[in-house]
């Protein structure tokens, strides 16, 4: 069984989703390798099972997703940074949470709100609002809620300036306002290692995940092992990327951007 991730670096679903299409009917997608110009990396959809998008608006895709036979997971990521600088391309909430609704009648689809940003006036407070807003208003359509705290990369540090992370006790204390919100929707962190207020780190291409969705892929997975090429605490299982060069998004906080 084979996993195709599109992907984490760059939106398909939203940018590339004709290009991704013209591949997905040939068969297969080829794109540079930046690590070995000799050698691109083949995306081969014949021997896929399972294709996990990954978008903040997936609306291009929507019209071609009938051609697609093979099982869908969707991550999709849905912040409230509408007043900020932090995400200036995204269209408005109440235009991305219809499109989650609409894409959870059909398929399974995992909530993400990530990263976690405070900072030039978003407060712990604030921020807690905003992602509780979001979380009641998917609870009965969210596969699960995974979250984290942003990670900062060098190359961004001058366009996130005034902008930060969370300190330890911040997290511990978001985290527990979450759990209180008792949603009935399993909470999970991306990547992040530790566990504050007994939220674990879990895997948003997850066994659990996947056999949670599409039950009689339980065998399929058995003997897939976890992705080692993804972050050190990353859970998730090995799949095959397909991406392109940039994310159009222009989040400053992106390490694609």
């Amino acid at each position: 069984m084979s996993i195709v991730s599109a992907s984490r670096n760059s939106d398909i679903p939203w940018f590339y989703a004709k290009e991704f299409m013209e591949d997905y009917r040939r068969g297969f997608g080829s794109r540079p390798n930046p690590y070995n110009p000799d050698r691109p990396i083949i995306t081969d959809f014949t021997k896929a099972s399972l294709i996990v998008f990954w978008s903040k608006y997936p609306v291009p895709m929507i019209p071609y997703l009938d051609e697609i036979t093979q099982n869908i997971l969707w991550q999709f990521t849905v912040n409230d940074y509408s007043d900020t600088t932090l995400e200036p391309n995204v269209p408005s909430l109440d235009d991305r949470l219809d499109v989650f609704k609409r894409l959870a009648e059909r398929y399974p689809v995992v909530l993400r709100t990530d990263p976690l940003v405070l900072g030039n006036g978003i407060t712990l407070d604030n921020l807690f609002e905003r992602v509780a807003y979001i979380a009641t208003e998917l609870k009965d359509y969210a596969a699960k809620h995974v979250f984290s705290f942003l990670i900062p990369y060098g190359k961004n540090n001058e366009r996130m300036r005034g902008y930060r992370t969370f300190y330890t006790e911040e997290k511990n204390i978001f985290v527990q306002q979450l759990k209180d919100l008792n949603l009935g929707v399993t909470l999970e962190t991306c990547a992040m290692g530790e566990t504050w207020a007994g939220v674990r780190t879990g895997g948003c291409i997850d066994a659990d995940t996947i056999v949670n969705a599409y039950p009689e892929m339980e065998w399929e997975i058995a003997g897939t092992k976890r992705d080692t090429g993804q972050r050190e605490h990353c859970q998730c299982l090995k799949s095959s990327s397909y991406g392109m060069p940039r994310c159009k998004a222009r989040c400053l906080y992106c390490y694609a951007t």
